[in-house]
C-alpha cells in the first residue's frame, strides 16, 4: 500500500485555493495565512468551528487585516512561490495522517499542522480558543 498526501481532493481544493488567493493578491509566497484563508471555506472546517462556537467571520477579517498589512506585493501575474511555512504543514500533516493509520489527507490534518507552526495563522487560531487538543477530540469522532 501507498500513501499518497494528495488523495483528498478536499486536501487539493484547499491547496490550490491558497495559491490562487496569494496569485490575486500578488504575494510572493504562498503562507500559512493562505492556507487558513482557504481552509476557512471549507465545509468540514466550518462545521467543526460551528461545533467549537467559533466566529469564523472574525477570523477572517483578522486575516484580511493581516494580508492588507504586509504590503509584500508584486506585479499582476506573478507566481507564487511555496513557502517553506507551507512545506512544513503539509509534512506535519501528513505525517499526522500515517501516525494515525489513515490513508488520506484531511482537512483536519492540515488545520492541526498549521497550529503546530508558528506564524499569524496559528496565532488567529490559539486567540479565538483553537488548540491541538480540541482538534483531536474532534478528529476522532470524523
Amino acid at each position: 500500500m501507498s500513501f499518497q498526501p494528495f488523495d483528498s481532493q478536499k486536501a487539493q481544493e484547499v491547496a490550490i485555493r491558497a495559491y490562487y488567493q496569494a496569485e490575486f493578491m500578488c504575494h510572493e509566497y504562498i503562507t500559512a495565512e493562505h492556507l487558513l484563508s482557504s481552509l476557512l471555506l471549507d465545509k468540514e472546517i466550518i462545521k467543526i468551528f460551528s461545533d467549537l462556537n467559533i466566529n469564523i467571520e472574525k477570523i477572517n477579517n483578522d486575516l484580511m487585516s493581516y494580508f492588507q498589512d504586509i504590503n509584500k506585493r508584486l506585479s499582476f501575474g506573478y507566481n507564487p512561490k511555496i513557502s517553506i511555512a507551507i512545506r512544513q504543514i503539509f509534512d506535519r500533516a501528513v505525517t499526522q495522517a500515517l501516525l494515525s493509520g489513515k490513508r488520506t489527507l484531511k482537512v483536519i490534518d492540515i488545520l492541526l499542522a498549521i497550529i503546530s507552526e508558528e506564524s499569524h495563522a496559528s496565532y488567529f487560531l490559539k486567540i479565538y480558543g483553537i488548540n491541538e487538543n480540541k482538534l483531536n477530540e474532534l478528529k476522532k469522532s470524523i
